[in-house]
């Protein structure tokens, strides 16, 4: 795993914890950035998240709205939500991250 991945993954989970799910449907996700989110969305890379966490299909942003697309055999809807809930919990987030890290291994 290279430390750009790692480092695209600790953004995500950052950001995650100032965000609500707006719509969750399988492969997609619809995200609203909390006013306390503003500063990490503007410094999340995008389409830097596609190319280094497998199994994002595609991302785009527009004012407070994130969307993202996933492949939800990678990235399980279950994972995404315990994303979201992570904030503020430690344990939760190095459980999401270990996760991940495992999920995108497999997917090499």
């Amino acid at each position: 795993m290279n430390a750009k991945t790692v480092k695209d993954i600790d953004n995500l989970i950052n950001l995650a914890g100032h965000t609500e799910i707006v719509k969750h449907t399988p492969g997609q996700i619809h995200l609203k950035v909390k006013l306390t989110g503003i500063s990490l969305a503007l410094n999340l890379d995008l389409l830097g998240l596609k190319a280094s966490i497998r199994g994002i299909l595609g991302a785009n942003a527009s004012g407070r709205d994130v969307v993202i697309n996933y492949d939800e055999k990678v990235l399980p809807k279950e994972l995404w939500e315990l994303l979201i809930k992570s904030h503020g919990n430690p344990k939760i987030q190095q459980l999401v991250r270990n996760e991940l890290l495992s999920r995108l291994a497999k997917a090499a």
